[in-house]
């Protein structure tokens, strides 16, 4: 059985006031980053370690920037291996406390019906070297329109939300129903343009429309008859988008794809 599978569509062509049945009609891709995000890697020479002026180099024995300080190579190469190392024991250090977390959230009863994925972050990324976690957040913002009015349902934590969609989008409505993921993504994954809600979607819905929706890892949580309610009930854009992940089980395997007609 295969953990997880990912779909991630862009729709051309949908009625308003209705998804319709997904996936839709074309798959598509959209530039990554903003001007704004393309700028922010874009550092100045000094901090690059372009030479600033005559003796100003990185190399052994030469002066190299370091703010408004100068400081020589040999001392900078000192204070970069002892900072590495530091770096290196607050991971370690991260990693038990996150492990210590998921120990007690997840191996006593009840179970959370949300993960936390600070704990994928800090600790369980490294130990299993597993990225699928990481993939769903990556492909939804791909097909993500610039300043999209966005929807995510089931948003669980929040982390996608704020580390993956809140840069690109306009302004960001995410639901839960969980009475404990709701404040918890408000603490912990806040920005300016999201919106958390503690909400069952299957007693209604955002009026909208939208122009990006992102249902990962929940659609399974849901019977034939629910999804065909939600079908009807969002309200979309002409051209909206909706990307999700399909978690493999007896109940999804051999799932097929049907592709919208022209």
């Amino acid at each position: 059985m295969c953990q997880a599978r990912m779909l991630v569509a862009a729709r051309d062509e949908v009625a308003p006031g209705r998804i319709g049945r997904w996936p839709p009609k074309t798959i598509g891709i959209s530039r990554v980053g903003t001007e704004r995000e393309q700028s922010a890697i874009a550092l100045p020479k000094r901090q690059r370690g372009v030479p600033a002026g005559p003796g100003m180099g990185l190399d052994g024995g030469c002066l190299a920037p370091c703010g408004d300080a100068v400081v020589s190579g040999d001392m900078r190469r000192l204070l970069v291996s002892f900072l590495k190392g530091l770096n290196f024991l607050v991971r370690k250090l991260a990693a038990v406390t996150h492990f210590a977390q998921f120990a007690v959230q997840w191996g006593i009863d009840p179970r959370p019906e949300w993960f936390d994925h600070y704990l994928d972050q800090h600790w369980q990324w490294s130990a299993t070297n597993n990225s699928l976690w990481v993939e769903r957040g990556v492909f939804s913002r791909l097909v993500m329109k610039p300043n999209a009015k966005m929807l995510e349902i089931c948003c669980g934590d929040g982390f996608n939300a704020r580390h993956f969609y809140s840069s690109r989008a306009s302004s960001i409505i995410a639901l839960d129903f969980d009475e404990d993921a709701i404040p918890h993504a408000r603490r912990y994954n806040s920005a300016p343009n999201i919106t958390y809600r503690r909400q069952d979607i299957r007693e209604g819905l955002p009026a909208g429309p939208f122009d990006n929706i992102v249902w990962d890892a929940a659609i399974e949580h849901f019977t034939e008859a629910e999804i065909d309610m939600l079908d009807m009930a969002l309200a979309v854009e002409s051209n909206s988008r909706l990307s999700c992940q399909v978690i493999c089980s007896d109940t999804t395997d051999g799932i097929k794809v049907t592709v919208a007609p022209e």
